[in-house]
């Protein structure tokens, strides 16, 4: 949630940044990131996370933190195996 929130505060311009623009961000700052068990943890907080804060800006960027990891496991089942050349 802090990064979604520092990279909506470092657009140019005063308007809210959408999703179109925030998630290729996300998609980057979790690959450069390198987190592990991306997939395992974005599960864990939707299944435990209170009703309350799965609503307002709060639900908002964990459904981006969802997104990106539907994105992420999408473009991996797309690569070749290792060792394969395409």
């Amino acid at each position: 949630m802090q990064t979604c929130n520092l990279l909506t505060q470092c657009t140019e311009s005063n308007e809210a940044m959408g999703a179109d623009d925030l998630l290729p961000l996300l998609v980057y700052c979790v690959v450069k990131a390198e987190v592990p068990h991306y997939a395992a943890e974005m599960k864990f907080i939707e299944e435990f996370v209170l009703e309350e804060m799965a609503c307002g800006e709060a639900g908002y960027f964990m459904m981006c933190g969802s997104s990106v990891m539907g994105y992420l496991l999408e473009a991996e089942a797309k690569l070749p195996p290792l060792g394969m050349s395409p």
